[in-house]
């Protein structure tokens, strides 16, 4: 006997606790350890007549109940536990001890990649909870009404539940979902019991085990299937190496860092949430789209800023990011800030491809540059800063004009982009400006700070031109796959519908008071809200990571099959 269950006999033998022995069997092994730890497997119930507790044959189910309910309650009190263990020493060693960890990325609701593990055993404590309620009910149920009975309903529940389960568009609806399929779902108890009943007493043991191994191999092929088809899933005989970045903040992992700007964020809070809270330079709470992009392609978890003097030659041949904060399309906007233009992006990358030649050689450079997937994330920076904060642009321009000349050189620039090498190429379109909190609080009054919508229709028009260009670029450069990505409606969307996407702010940010804090304003100093995964915006300009992986979602969704 190990010296924990030592202690727990103690225990309930201080307590006057009298439980039969294979009962407590049943605790120790499941409150104490996972399931399988040591090779130990947890079966509920060999043969409960051989226990000789039950008077009556018709008793037995009742009797697989009880001790049904003892995995379950040892299962329930310490699902959620192993899951903080996974987050804080790692996921391998717990899976290998029996803690099964879902995927719950897609819920949005970790706030930090670390504490998936976390909410993912909050589920499996409600399906545990629901089981332990219950097991007893069902034993009963069976013994009055019949085993085919219960068993037929509880496959049915299975069917019904774990359908809406697979059907859930928010983290509760899971855990509910959960709780009733435990709840309703009493099969394990009679199903052993039926087996006891049929089986002749040479051949029980033998169908105990098949049960258990049904079971066992159902809760391996059943995860592994449903893991399997929800990976991304290109097309056949498409290969995607690497990402890449161009553009401005959105997509600048980091570059700014390395030039002689002040439009930085290498610095406390940002980055808070990314790897050990450590700032990148990238302007966010955590990832942003590129690192996102990479990760669902299976490509890697972070895109790494090409400048980074820690750049590794792995990275090289996975992708990097060019783009630099406060860059657009227009040659003049970010110039007062010595930033990275567009066209100084285009040196960079020439250069990097002279890198790759000499590490894999002409013809894998080629290969990886026609076959790797390029995001293009400008032309905000046009408006809001050079041309209705400053003016620079409106004294030479009307806003159609304006409009005109930014499509253009966007147009030029993908042009040489794909002269370079690059193939497939997503150009995300410009979000509505007039929301975004920083215009909320200098265009959109002080006390209402509504969205400004002479901003917003600017926005809608020059997303009209880039999708018309762009389609016709597409169409003039042999093997190209250019994808125009309008992102308004859906932001839009984000913000009159916030609830449906789990957002309960999208009016300011979580840095500060949200209004006008950006870069340097948003520091070390500055008072940061309590939950970002409730903020569609990080500061005043940049959304949250969740914001953008409701946003990348999405992408995939609708757009990737069109760039791959």
């Amino acid at each position: 006997m190990l010296p924990y269950e030592n202690a727990l006999h103690s225990l309930l033998s201080e307590s006057n606790i009298q439980l039969p022995e294979k009962v407590l069997q049943e605790v120790l092994r499941c409150y104490s350890i996972p399931e399988n730890m040591f090779g130990r497997v947890c079966i509920i119930i060999d043969k409960v007549r051989d226990f000789h507790i039950a008077k009556r044959e018709g008793d037995i189910g009742s009797y697989a109940g009880y001790i049904g309910f003892a995995f379950m309650f040892g299962r329930t009190l310490t699902s959620a536990f192993w899951g903080v263990v996974a987050d804080r020493y790692g996921r391998k060693p717990v899976i290998i001890f029996g803690t099964s960890i879902v995927y719950v990325r897609d819920f949005h609701i970790a706030k930090r990649e670390e504490d998936i593990g976390s909410y993912a055993c909050y589920t499996g404590f409600a399906f545990m909870f629901g089981r332990t309620l219950t097991s007893a009910f069902w034993g009963v149920m069976a013994d009055r009404y019949g085993r085919k009975s219960v068993i037929i309903f509880g496959t049915s529940i299975v069917v019904v539940f774990n359908t809406l389960f697979g059907l859930s568009t928010n983290f509760w609806m899971v855990v509910v979902t959960r709780f009733l399929l435990g709840s309703l779902n009493g099969l394990l108890g009679p199903i052993k019991a039926y087996a006891a009943e049929i089986f002749r007493e040479e051949y029980q043991a033998l169908g105990m085990s098949t049960i258990s191994s049904a079971w066992g191999i159902g809760l391996i092929i059943g995860p592994a299937l449903g893991g399997f088809l929800a990976q991304v899933k290109l097309p056949e005989k498409v290969v995607v190496p690497a990402v890449y970045a161009f553009g401005d903040s959105i997509v600048d992992q980091g570059n700014n860092n390395y030039i002689a700007t002040t439009i930085k964020c290498n610095f406390p809070p940002y980055g808070k949430d990314l790897r050990d809270g450590i700032p990148t330079g990238r302007f966010s709470n955590a990832k942003t789209p590129p690192d996102l992009i990479a990760e669902e392609l299976g490509i890697k978890g972070l895109i790494p800023a090409y400048l980074d003097p820690n750049l590794k030659d792995e990275d090289l041949k996975t992708g990097v990011s060019f783009a630099s904060g406060g860059c657009g399309y227009d040659p003049l906007t970010g110039s007062a800030f010595s930033i990275l233009h567009l066209s100084d992006q285009l040196t960079l990358f020439q250069e990097y491809i002279e890198k790759l030649k000499r590490l894999v050689g002409k013809q894998e450079t080629t290969h990886i540059l026609n076959n790797s997937f390029y995001m293009v994330v400008a032309g905000s920076n046009d408006f809001l800063n050079n041309y209705y904060v400053t003016g620079f642009r409106k004294h030479q321009y009307d806003i159609n004009s304006y409009i005109d000349h930014i499509v253009s050189w966007a147009s030029n620039f993908v042009q040489e982009l794909y002269e370079l090498g690059a193939r497939r190429i997503g150009i995300m379109g410009l979000p509505p400006l007039g929301c975004v909190p920083f215009q909320r609080t200098l265009q959109g009054g002080i006390i209402s700070r509504v969205c400004v919508d002479e901003y917003n229709q600017d926005a809608q028009l020059a997303n009209t031109k880039f999708a018309v260009a762009f389609g016709l670029l597409s169409k003039s450069l042999p093997q190209s796959k250019l994808v125009f990505i309008d992102i308004y409606n859906l932001v839009t969307d984000f913000i009159v519908n916030n609830t449906k996407y789990g957002f309960e702010e999208v009016d300011k940010g979580c840095c500060g008071t949200g209004t006008i804090e950006v870069s340097t304003l948003c520091n070390k100093y500055s008072a940061i809200c309590e939950d970002d995964t409730k903020y569609l915006f990080w500061d005043s300009f940049h959304p949250t990571e969740k914001g953008y992986k409701v946003l990348i979602d999405h992408i995939f969704k609708t757009q990737m099959k069109n760039l791959l």
